[in-house]
């Protein structure tokens, strides 16, 4: 309590209700402490007929709706290779606190920032939710098709697969220049993102059939030589290998513990890298 009476920032992760108990709940601190920006992390939420419930992220994935969306058409709903729902909300409670931060500098008080996983969670459906909204239809599981954008996707070469990005009508025309079929950028068919959506089906045939021609890394320096967003699928690995990742400083070494860097760069101020996360037992008091 002695903490938190001086606090900037209390952040809280149980679940509602449980830190009432020990007086260390927003209105016990913030009595003491009216400036305290009070951040509580749940499952749930504060209010609601599920505020009482435990959040797990895999569960959160599956209630958001964020696993109906992901996966093969004819396969099973699937949950991303992440805790995404985990660390969405954590990404969103740092926005929601230095908010309440630059508000508190205007109005002097602090307030309690009440964030959910579940929240969080939906708030991903983004472009998804939008077309619900106006089709009332539930949007369908594509793979890596692109719900509104059609060529996109991944896309099979002689030697593996890659990206391919041509998301808007100029792009296009130059992937299918790339790709030597002229007659298919010029196809009246094909001159805008409605006609490919509707012919979808034919003219990913015929792209398919050209990019298995090709092998990979012909195909991705054509690609960036002409300007058409593309990129190979890397393994965790590869993508510590990767000289972009490297000279980005993405890999972080300290006294023998490899971690990833924070992605955050400044102009006039220089990350906190000099010293690893403590070892078990590494903070006890000397």
């Amino acid at each position: 309590m002695a903490l938190c009476a001086e606090a900037d920032v209390v952040i809280e992760n149980f679940k509602p209700g449980t830190l009432e108990r020990f007086g260390l709940d927003y209105r016990s601190i913030s009595a003491s402490n009216p400036a305290v920006v009070y951040c509580s992390i749940s499952g749930f939420g504060q209010t609601g007929p599920r505020r009482d419930e435990p959040g797990y992220d895999f569960v959160v994935q599956a209630m958001s709706g964020l696993m109906s969306i992901t996966g093969e058409p004819e396969g099973d709903p699937m949950k991303m290779g992440i805790s995404i729902s985990d660390l969405t909300c954590g990404l969103w409670s740092t926005i929601a606190v230095q908010s309440a931060l630059l508000m508190r500098e205007r109005t002097g008080r602090g307030q309690h920032v009440d964030m959910s996983l579940f929240d969080c969670s939906v708030a991903m459906l983004a472009n998804q939710a939008m077309s619900y909204f106006a089709t009332g239809a539930n949007p369908p599981r594509m793979g890596n098709a692109h719900a509104q954008v059609v060529p996109y996707g991944v896309y099979d070469v002689a030697d593996g697969a890659v990206v391919l990005a041509p998301a808007n009508d100029r792009l296009f025309v130059k992937l299918m220049h790339v790709l030597g079929r002229n007659d298919l950028a010029e196809d009246p068919k094909l001159q805008d993102n409605a006609g490919r959506i509707k012919h979808r089906e034919w003219m990913e045939a015929e792209i398919r059939d050209e990019a298995r021609a090709w092998t990979r890394d012909d195909l991705l320096a054509r690609c960036k030589d002409a300007g058409v967003p593309a990129g190979p699928i890397h393994s965790v690995e590869q993508v510590f290998a990767d000289p972009q990742t490297q000279s980005r400083g993405m890999r972080t070494d300290l006294d023998g513990i490899a971690s990833v860097r924070s992605p955050i760069l400044f102009s006039g101020a220089e990350l906190a890298l000099d010293r690893p996360s403590p070892r078990h037992g590494g903070d006890d008091p000397a």
